[in-house]
């Protein structure tokens, strides 16, 4: 297909760090065979596990496959249930491209459609281009309002909808998605995910023990256990000798030892795993590896996600304990990092300790630590509140576990209250002629323990400019819950400023500081004004910090103007050290670089990016303190 058009390019990626996007603008005159394909199989958006009155989001990648740039010209949800949406996340990247949700249509209000800026369901304009091999991540959010009650058919099949994207390739024009929610079955769990048997000896019987979940909502029945590529030397009993098929009831488990004595030094497990056939509706069948090759991998394993401690009394001691496991073949080397905590400062008073009580070893954090082959070590959390306040964080525990190198431990206490959080904090309208609107939005969430309330959204600008939100006031967001928030811009006829400035200010029940992450800044840029690039600081890990630190930098996340380019030299780390610091960015013209604190006391660290566009050089600027402890 020969086609010359002029394109805005985007690229979505979904992930626990956040999306990242790419724009680009270009006249283009090009041969060429796009095509695509849905990364997991099968193709689904699949919702399990779900909970009353708390958002669940459920996601799907497409991958562009083809030899050439693929057209996305509209994507449509056709949804058998008014309790699922859009993500926020989804929504928020679209937008910064033009791309909002089509207007309600009251003849067919199961069918969500994506437009364009002019309410075009397709266009050339618009259409979002996926180059070759990278991805675009759709996303939809579920907030039953009871249990099992989901809004979906009560037919058995837990279909609940479709997503139809549409696009330029030639064999593949279209690619249908089936959204799937699955409240009321079993989900089976395995653990650990692999076992290790490591090293083999002949005649020499090895025994290892996994155990399979139920994290549903309802009953798991486990209806037949298959071994792939198993020799006869391998063998597997329920632990009380339970037959197949075996029921395991919410939130329970089965345990199976799994024995093997192989029949010779040159017998391996490599290639073979168990396979565990169950009544899930979606991920019915679940399997483990078996391994016998070296000395195995080590495999951690924690016996909590997290804990909460309740809310203590001030200056009470009060502890919870977890587990650290090493369910693998080979020594487990791991260290716990704090993740950062809010308030920050809440880290002096909370630590990880050996015992329950004052005189129990406290754990350095990042302080190395071993575990050796199927031995387990418990760890107590002792917090003792200074003050009557909410506290929330994490502890990041690293390993050489090969498969799962971080996990996230979440720490609450005190009471309950609610946490903001807002994103993004600054917004760009650009290209506004006089008289006319244009619209931007943001999200609000709510990351802690009690309902957030909104009660005034305090506004300033300059010059003519006037920004109105949609938000009805006063507005309630509860726990774990997030909302979009629109903002109009609309440029006076007399304006003839290039650049109105304005700020949104949000007043909430938010038991820290006012205006703790609840301002947003507002830039409109006009036909003269040049809209800069969006700096974006990485930084880890995170505070807090000691001398001897090496902190990573990370710049490359940093978002171009529409149609705009980077400079030659892009990038500019700044450093402001304390007194008696001699340290320097590594290399301060460098997108990814490092850090050295070689002194305590405080320190400014700034970024600078560079950006052509419009035919002018704009910048942006970003900076961060923290404090370094001997």
């Amino acid at each position: 297909m020969n086609a010359t058009w002029k394109r805005f390019c985007l690229t979505l990626l979904g992930a626990a760090a956040g999306l990242q996007m790419s724009g680009c603008e270009s006249d283009i005159t090009q041969t060429f065979e796009s095509a695509f394909e849905c990364v997991e199989s099968p193709c689904a958006v699949s919702f399990e596990n779900l909970q009353p009155r708390r958002a669940k989001t459920a996601e799907v990648t497409i991958r562009s496959v083809g030899d050439a740039p693929l057209e996305i010209t509209s994507i449509t949800f056709e949804s058998g249930s008014d309790k699922i949406r859009f993500s926020d996340q989804m929504i928020v990247a679209l937008s910064r491209f033009g791309w909002e949700q089509g207007p309600f249509d009251p003849a067919k209000p199961e069918l969500r459609t994506w437009v364009d800026s002019d309410g075009n369901a397709t266009g050339e304009g618009t259409a979002i281009v996926l180059e070759p091999e990278t991805f675009i991540t759709i996303g939809l959010t579920i907030t039953p309002t009871a249990a099992g009650d989901t809004g979906c058919p009560d037919d058995g099949t837990g279909n609940c909808g479709t997503i139809v994207i549409q696009t330029t390739a030639r064999e593949t024009p279209e690619i249908r998605i089936d959204v799937q929610v699955d409240s009321q079955s079993g989900r089976p769990v395995i653990s650990p995910s692999t076992l290790d048997f490591a090293p083999a000896v002949a005649g020499i019987t090895q025994q290892r023990e996994l155990t399979i979940t139920n994290n549903g909502t309802g009953p798991l029945q486990i209806q037949g256990i298959t071994g792939v590529g198993t020799p006869p030397t391998l063998s597997w009993i329920e632990s009380i000798n339970r037959p197949l098929p075996l029921l395991i009831g919410q939130g329970l488990g089965a345990t199976y030892n799994v024995s093997w004595t192989p029949a010779s030094d040159a017998e391996t497990l490599s290639g073979t795993s168990l396979l565990f056939e169950t009544n899930a509706v979606t991920n019915g069948t679940v399997g483990i590896g078996l391994t016998s090759s070296g000395t195995g991998e080590a495999n951690i394993e924690i016996s909590e996600a997290g804990l909460d401690l309740g809310e203590p009394t001030v200056g009470t001691l009060v502890a919870q304990s977890f587990d650290i496991c090493n369910r693998g073949g080979a020594t487990l080397t791991w260290a716990i990092n704090s993740a950062g905590f809010s308030p920050s400062d809440v880290s002096t008073e909370m630590r990880i300790a050996t015992g329950a009580d004052t005189g129990a070893e406290t754990l350095a954090l990042g302080g190395e630590q071993t575990l050796a082959s199927q031995a387990c070590q418990t760890l107590f959390v002792q917090y003792t509140a200074s003050s009557n306040r909410t506290v929330s964080g994490n502890y990041d525990i690293v390993s050489n576990d090969p498969q799962t190198a971080t996990i996230r431990f979440v720490v609450a206490a005190g009471p309950a209250a609610p946490f903001q959080s807002v994103g993004p904090t600054q917004l760009y309208f650009s290209g506004s002629d006089a008289g006319s609107t244009t619209q931007l939005s943001f999200v609000i969430s709510n990351e802690g323990r009690a309902n957030l309330e909104i009660t005034a959204i305090n506004k300033s600008q300059d010059r003519d400019a006037e920004f109105t939100t949609d938000l009805a006031l006063p507005a309630t967001i509860a726990p774990g819950e997030a909302r979009r928030v629109i903002v109009s811009y609309a440029r006076a006829v007399s304006d003839s400023a290039s650049v109105d400035n304005g700020r949104l200010d949000l007043v909430t029940n938010d038991p820290r500081a006012t205006g703790a992450g609840g301002t947003i800044f507002l830039f409109a840029y006009h036909e003269d004004g040049v809209l800069p690039p969006e700096c974006s600081m990485s930084v880890s890990p995170d505070e807090p910090y000691q001398v001897g630190d090496i902190l990573s930098l990370d710049a490359s996340n940093t978002i171009l103007p529409v149609g705009g380019t980077f400079t030659a030299a892009p990038y500019l780390w700044s450093l402001v050290p304390p007194a008696g610091s001699a340290a320097a960015v590594a290399n301060p013209f460098s997108a990814v670089t490092t850090l050295l604190l070689d002194a305590p006391g405080d320190y400014a660290l700034g970024l600078t990016a560079s950006a052509i566009a419009g035919g002018q050089t704009t910048n942006c600027d970003q900076w961060r303190t923290f404090t370094v402890v001997p």
